[in-house]
C-alpha cells in the first residue's frame, strides 16, 4: 500500500510539472532560449544544458516535450536521493513540495537539474570514492556552475560539529548587517561589476526567505543542547549540512540572487527534519510531527498560494490550451 501511495504521489508531481504551460516566472525565458538555440547562439549557457537541448532540437522535440523530460529527471533523482537518506520517505516528499523545492524547479530549471544530479554524488563521499564524487559534481556543474559549491560537502564528514555551530553563530551578524552592505563596502568603486551590485537585482530582499529563516535558526539553537542524539556518522553528516545551510540563510538574509547559492545545502532540510522527528520518543513523535507539518503547510499556503512564490498559481497545462 505504501509503495502504491508513493507511486501515485510521484506520478502526480511529475505530470503536474511536466505538463505545465507558461507556469513559473522563467518559463518564457527558457522557451525563448530553446526556440532560438543553435550551434552559434547562447554559448554562455552551461555546456551540458546547451548540448542536451541542441540534441532535443536536432531530433525535433518541441519545447513542451523537453519540459516533461526535465521534470521527470529532476523529480526521479530527488526521489532516489530521498529514498536513500530519509527516515520517512513520504514526509520528505511532502517537504520537497511544501518547502518549495518542487516549485523552484519550475523556474531555476538548470540549477535544479544540477542539484538533482549532484545529490547522486553524496554516497561517493560516504564510500570515500572522491574521484567519482568530483566527476559527478563536474557533470552537475555542466548544467549550472553553482553545483561546484557542492564540493564543500566533503568537509561535512567531520565528527566535530562545533565548527559549524561557530559558522552559524558568526552568521547571525548578517541578520543585522545585510551582506549587500558588506560586499559594497569591501569592493572598490573601480570594481568592474560595482554598478551591477548596487542594482535592485542584488540589493532586493525576499520577505519570504526571511520568514523561512526563523524556524531553522531556532532548531539550530535547540540542537546545540542535543548533539548526543546525532552520534551515527550519517546523522552527524546531515546535522552538519543543515547547520551550515542555516548559516547560509543568515548570510544571504533573503537576498534573492545570493540565496540561490545556498539551495544545494538548504535542500538537506527535507532529509534532516524527518531525522529530527525520529529522535523523539514514540509518544512524543506524533505531536512533534504534527507541529512541524503544520508549520510547513502554513509556509506553503502563505508563500505559494497567497503570495504567489515561483509564479505557479494559477496553474495551466498544455492539455487545456
Amino acid at each position: 500500500m505504501f509503495k502504491v501511495l508513493i507511486f501515485i504521489f510521484m506520478t502526480l508531481i511529475v505530470v503536474i510539472a511536466g505538463l505545465r504551460y507558461e507556469i513559473g516566472t522563467d518559463y518564457p525565458t527558457y522557451r525563448t532560449i530553446y526556440d532560438n538555440l543553435s550551434v552559434d547562439t547562447y554559448q554562455h549557457i552551461e555546456p551540458g544544458y546547451r548540448l542536451i537541448n541542441l540534441f532535443f532540437k536536432y531530433v525535433g522535440l518541441s519545447y513542451a516535450f523537453t519540459v516533461f523530460i526535465f521534470s521527470f529527471i529532476v523529480n526521479l533523482l530527488f526521489y532516489r536521493f530521498i529514498k536513500k537518506y530519509s527516515s520517512s520517505v513520504f514526509l520528505s516528499l511532502l517537504l520537497y513540495v511544501l518547502l518549495n523545492y518542487y516549485f523552484i524547479a519550475f523556474n531555476a530549471v538548470r540549477q535544479m537539474i544540477a542539484i538533482s544530479i549532484f545529490l547522486q554524488a553524496i554516497p561517493s563521499i560516504e564510500n570515500k570514492k572522491y574521484l567519482r564524487f568530483i566527476l559527478i559534481t563536474l557533470f552537475a556543474a555542466s548544467f549550472h556552475y553553482t553545483a561546484l559549491i557542492g564540493l564543500i560537502y566533503v568537509m561535512f564528514k567531520v565528527k566535530c560539529s562545533g565548527i559549524f555551530f561557530v559558522f552559524w553563530f558568526i552568521s547571525l551578524v548578517f541578520i543585522f548587517v545585510p551582506i549587500q552592505a558588506v560586499v559594497l563596502k569591501l569592493l572598490p568603486a573601480s570594481f568592474k561589476y560595482s554598478v551591477y551590485l548596487s542594482t535592485s537585482f542584488f540589493t532586493e530582499s525576499s520577505s519570504l526567505a526571511v520568514l523561512k529563516s526563523v524556524v531553522p535558526n531556532l532548531i539550530v539553537l535547540f540542537l546545540f543542547f542535543y548533539l548526543s542524539y546525532f552520534q551515527q556518522k550519517e546523522h552527524r553528516f546531515w546535522l552538519n549540512v543543515f547547520i551550515f545551510s542555516v548559516a547560509g540563510i543568515n548570510v544571504t538574509h533573503g537576498v534573492n540572487v545570493l540565496i540561490r547559492l545556498n539551495y544545494i545545502f538548504l535542500v538537506s532540510e527535507i532529509i534532516f527534519y524527518p531525522l529530527c522527528i525520529s529522535k523523539f520518543d514514540r509518544k512524543e513523535r506524533s505531536l512533534v510531527a504534527y507541529v512541524f507539518l503544520t508549520y510547513f503547510i502554513l509556509f506553503y499556503i502563505l508563500t505559494v498560494l497567497i503570495q504567489g512564490a515561483q509564479g505557479v498559481v494559477p496553474y495551466r497545462s498544455i492539455l487545456f490550451l
